[in-house]
């Protein structure tokens, strides 16, 4: 009895260990189980919602860049950076703190930042330049997220795996358990066959959270050591179908397989690459996983992504609105390129278009101008760039035929650009510089950006190439821009006035005003040297104001001395005359000084009324209106006058000097100065010729009806204070 109750007691003792064992081991692996339901699966839905929408932020950035339209941008980028903040909130509550997530959340608030920047770069007028930069900072940023993510869904993955793996040995470990109290415990037999039960439902129900994989829409495809498939989830089934109408999945494989798998298992368990597959572009991750002896590839496509970081990286070396290579580009080229020659090409009076026709309008000329030169410069040897707004270079691999290529694309470019039935005429100045094996493209850009200058600024249209006495003469101009900020302060401009005569009765019927300049009080410098510096430097309007006053100022003395009035004509820039505050600053000297517009003759050169024709004839009617005087100086120097000046309300025409004094030896000269005259006749326009310095001249001029003479033969220029005791006579 004893010994039965001793074993009636061990096999209840034995029995009751197996049962608890046994629902112990079945509490476990459900408390596993639910785990992984509750934690491993939301965490996944999380991190692939958190990297569609950071895909859609990224698109949204691009699509921002192309049309500019910021509402729908930061409507839309405000609502996915919301979802994304929520999305990481709820990881954040389900994991707990790490260090990929942290990374993650660093990252999108420096997205935040970065969309901030880019509208405001976006925003009218745009800063390409810094659109550009802000937008190269989000890719770097986007991989960073996806990179944690890989980092934090690898985690998710060893958590699966490392707490399956712990459930199965406890398992094994149960079911050794009852196996061997099975042997001893027959009586048993109920119980274990239940708890056995169990135990294989759990056991299942773990097998299917351990295929994690099955549930990713993105591709994943298991590898062994051979290199073979083991296992293609149905992701990479689907995506094998769509590409290869196949569900072979080995060929989704990355070509240089077994090398990949070596670097591996070598390198930390991880190895990043991206490769194409049928013209599309996938990112791929491929891991080796050490306890189960295999590999795993993960695929994302990135086509999108690779497309728009070619783009950005075409936009990177190239001008957006021309497409031409840009500064950067020129940077390489001259790196690697043994280029002979190196010249600089300049739209001349590009800001008088911006001002009276605005950005978006100089924009449409710049790029039309670029295609002319593209057309003209077709050339394997010859390179063309486009460094900055009007700027634009060309590298050549041979210097023999430099100067021709570049005055035969300066004389083509003189025809007219037409936008909207509106004609703008154009013209380019040019510097040159010869290379040598070893020159650096700073000091190349440099000289030929002297050169460049000097054409420029002895008024364009024309091509030089650098010499040492460029040099010479840059140091002067500067000196000279830099005096002529303080020039007027100082006192140092003189008005001077040269008298203008009638041809026929040898009267004085008005003058011209002169600006001369006495700098430092010790040298007289030339207008013809001046002029073009303060033209360049953009100084020429605040000199403009300071004559058009002074003018007002003689006409005012000039009125209160003499009986009769006389008219005195003021030469305006092709600056001056495209600003806005022309009128205005005019209308504000005849109320000042009290006097008649009928007094003054405002002279434009024939070049700068064609620079718009359409702002020149408004201009004109406005001023007509206020009671001036008009007329077009140095005549016969542009390029189609006739066609348009029956359109422009003007008073006078000018000879050119440069006709008037060859008007002797030059029987061509002598026709067009005749035909001129005979034209201003027809048009009812007084005519008068510049520069008389001959009697011969003054005859000649007289006898073809030329009705006003001015010249050094008739009156030099002389101060004002000498003007205003002049007698009309």
């Amino acid at each position: 009895m004893k010994i039965r109750l001793i074993l009636t007691v061990i096999t209840l003792a034995a029995i009751a260990v197996v049962v608890l064992l046994g629902l112990n081991t079945v509490r476990q692996l459900e408390r596993t189980n639910r785990q992984l339901v509750e934690t491993a699966l939301p965490l996944f839905e999380h991190i692939q919602s958190v990297k569609n929408k950071l895909n859609h932020q990224e698109l949204l950035f691009y699509q921002y860049y192309l049309d500019g339209e910021n509402r729908q941008f930061n409507k839309q980028l405000a609502e996915t950076s919301d979802q994304i903040q929520r999305e990481l909130t709820k990881m954040e509550s389900i994991m707990g703190p790490s260090a990929p997530l942290r990374e993650i959340q660093t990252s999108a608030a420096h997205l935040k930042t970065i969309s901030r920047k880019f509208d405001t770069a976006m925003l009218p007028p745009t800063d390409w330049d810094e659109a550009r930069a802000v937008l190269s900072e989000f890719t770097p940023i986007a991989d960073s997220i996806n990179q944690q993510s890989f980092a934090l869904l690898s985690d998710i993955n060893d958590k699966v795996r490392h707490n399956a793996s712990a459930s199965l040995n406890e398992t094994e470990k149960g079911v050794g358990w009852i196996a061997a109290m099975s042997l001893m415990l027959f009586i048993a037999a109920v119980f274990l066959l239940l708890i056995n039960k169990k135990l294989s439902q759990a056991l299942r129900e773990q097998k299917r959270l351990t295929a994690f994989p099955e549930l990713n829409p993105d591709p994943v495809i298991a590898i062994n050591k051979l290199g073979q498939v083991d296992y293609a989830n149905p992701g990479a089934r689907q995506l094998s179908q769509q590409l290869f109408q196949t569900e072979d999945t080995s060929l989704l494989l990355p070509d240089g397989l077994e090398g990949l798998m070596s670097r591996a298992r070598n390198h930390l368990g991880n190895v990043r690459l991206e490769y194409d597959i049928c013209g599309r572009t996938f990112s791929a991750e491929l891991h080796w996983l050490a306890d189960l002896a295999e590999y795993h590839l993960y695929l994302t496509e990135a086509t999108a992504e690779k497309q728009a970081r070619e783009k950005l990286a075409h936009m990177a070396y190239h001008q957006v609105l021309t497409g031409l290579p840009n500064r950067q580009q020129l940077e390489q080229s001259f790196e690697h390129r043994q280029a002979a020659f190196l010249v600089l090409l300049e739209i001349d009076r590009y800001q008088h278009i911006i001002t009276s026709s605005g950005h978006a309008t100089a924009d449409l000329v710049i790029k039309k101008a670029a295609g002319r030169l593209r057309a003209l410069i077709d050339q394997a040897d010859v390179a063309l760039f486009h460094l900055e707004s009007n700027l634009f270079a060309i590298l050549f691999d041979k210097h023999d035929e430099v100067t021709s290529l570049v005055n035969r694309v300066i004389a083509k470019f003189c025809e007219p650009i037409i936008l909207s039935e509106r004609h703008f005429y154009l013209s380019l100045s040019a510097g040159g510089v010869m290379l040598s094996p070893g020159d650096e493209l700073f000091e190349a850009l440099r000289k030929a950006d002297s050169a460049l200058r000097t054409v420029s600024s002895s008024g364009g249209n024309g091509y030089r190439e650098f010499d040492d006495e460029l040099d010479r003469l840059y140091l002067r101009k500067t000196a000279l821009q830099n005096d002529l900020r303080h020039a007027a302060r100082h006192e140092e401009f003189v008005i001077y006035m040269q008298p203008i005569y009638s041809a026929i009765s040898g009267t004085m019927v008005g003058a011209e005003a002169l600006i001369r300049w006495h700098r430092r009080r010790d040298e007289w410098v030339s207008p013809v040297e001046f002029i073009p510096v303060a033209e360049a430097s953009g100084q020429i309007v605040m000199i403009g104001d300071w004559v058009i006053e002074q003018v007002f100022n003689v006409a005012k003395q000039w009125t209160a001395s003499h009986d009769e009035p006389t008219n005195l004509a003021i030469n305006i820039s092709a600056s001056h005359w495209e600003n806005e505050r022309l009128c205005d600053s005019l209308k504000v000297q005849l109320e000042k000084y009290r006097l008649e517009a009928s007094l003054f003759t405002l002279e434009i050169t024939e070049q700068a009324a064609l620079q718009d024709i359409e702002k020149t004839i408004t201009t004109m009617q406005t001023l007509k209106s206020l009671g001036f005087k008009l007329a077009i100086d140095d005549f016969g120097t542009g390029y189609s006058s006739l066609n348009y000046l029956h359109r422009l309300p003007v008073d006078k025409l000018k000879i050119d000097q440069s006709f008037v004094r060859q008007l002797e030896e030059s029987g061509k000269n002598a026709a067009i100065v005749k035909s001129v005259i005979a034209l201003a006749h027809q048009l009812k326009l007084l005519i008068v010729a510049e520069g008389v310095e001959t009697k011969a001249q003054r005859e000649t001029l007289a006898e073809w009806g030329c009705d006003q003479l001015q010249g050094y033969l008739l009156a030099k220029p002389m101060p004002a204070y000498d003007f205003l005791v002049i007698e009309q006579q």
